[in-house]
């Protein structure tokens, strides 16, 4: 359910791609945007796309990104010099496999150093909870600070948790993920805020879930997999206090929504929210976006929502497009006593 969830493919019209990774390729199309894609502590899956221009990475959050030799002082690097010989540049008689692996290897590498020089540019002005998402959002955070020296016009960020799966004892296990997850995001969008220039206003959050739960319990004060559920949606431009979609007249086991349990059937597709947030991040092409959401004419339109509907229209994301090729244009590290830097 996850892998299909961050697809959003179900007829396998845009095999081995992620949601996010399609929104990266369409993004990047034409020099429209230089775009970097990260998954926080989750594999690459979301952020896989077609295109081999867009930096893309999966990370650990307490690790965050790493040097290829920690150890290298200055220009002395005995062992990234070496590790550069024997995977250097080939000859005119080295045979494809060859060519793909040195190349793919020293782009790797040149891709580490600089996104590990744009996270250690960053000095958080706040603190973050001492918790899973604390991480992963306080990585973010440094990423979102750093997108200037990184040359990006456009972000992905994707963060996933496994801990909502409340089979028994739902009410305290709940109690205390929503306080984690509301400690956590408080300390994400107070630390956004506090960057110059309204980044917050360019800023979007969307919270989602591949199942919901059953409306009846179960014998362990747990409930178990349903089918519709909540989503949430936050950032600095958008119209907020709004609830979309229909809620249920009846909950009873004769609604015609309910399959079982008080399973109820969804009244919105997946891909709702994400076209209207496609469409604020500047696509805004019909057949761009049947790319990107291959399965959003299954729905008829009435069910999709625009940008107009969730976004304020005066605090647009901003428009100007880079096109630079995409690499650090400077990120000094800041080394001081409270911040490890290796």
């Amino acid at each position: 359910m996850t892998h299909e969830a961050n697809r959003l493919d179900p007829f396998n019209q845009a095999i081995e791609t992620g949601n996010l990774g399609r929104l990266a390729d369409h993004l990047t199309m034409n020099s429209r945007h230089v775009v970097n894609a990260f998954s926080i502590d989750s594999n690459a899956d979301p952020i896989e796309g077609k295109r081999r221009d867009i930096t893309k990475a999966s990370v650990n959050s307490k690790l965050g990104f790493k040097k290829f030799n920690p150890s290298a002082f200055g220009d002395n690097d005995d062992v990234g010099d070496k590790f550069a010989w024997l995977n250097g540049e080939q000859d005119v008689h080295s045979s494809k496999f060859t060519e793909t692996w040195s190349s793919s290897v020293h782009e790797t590498i040149s891709a580490t150093e600089r996104l590990h020089a744009a996270e250690n540019s960053v000095k958080l002005s706040g603190s973050f909870p001492s918790s899973k998402l604390g991480d992963k959002l306080s990585l973010i955070s440094k990423m979102i600070g750093s997108k200037d020296c990184r040359g990006t016009s456009r972000d992905i960020f994707y963060v996933s948790s496994n801990s909502f799966d409340h089979h028994a004892n739902v009410i305290d296990r709940l109690k205390y993920e929503f306080d984690d997850l509301n400690a956590g995001l408080k300390a994400f969008i107070d630390e956004i805020k506090s960057l110059p220039n309204n980044i917050w206003n360019d800023v979007v959050i969307v919270a989602s879930s591949e199942f919901g739960r059953t409306l009846t319990g179960n014998s362990n004060e747990g409930t178990d997999h349903g089918w519709s559920g909540n989503n949430f949606i936050i950032g600095g431009n958008i119209n907020g206090g709004k609830t979309f979609g229909t809620f249920p007249t009846d909950l009873t086991i004769n609604s015609p929504l309910n399959v079982g349990r008080g399973r109820l059937i969804p009244t919105m597709p997946f891909e709702a929210p994400w076209n209207a947030v496609i469409e604020w991040l500047g696509v805004t092409n019909e057949d761009e976006i049947d790319k990107i959401l291959p399965n959003r004419r299954s729905f008829p339109s009435e069910m999709l929502l625009r940008k107009d509907e969730l976004f304020v229209e005066d605090k647009n994301i901003n428009p100007i497009e880079c096109n630079n090729e995409g690499h650090a244009v400077f990120c000094e590290p800041i080394m001081d006593e409270d911040l490890e830097y290796e």
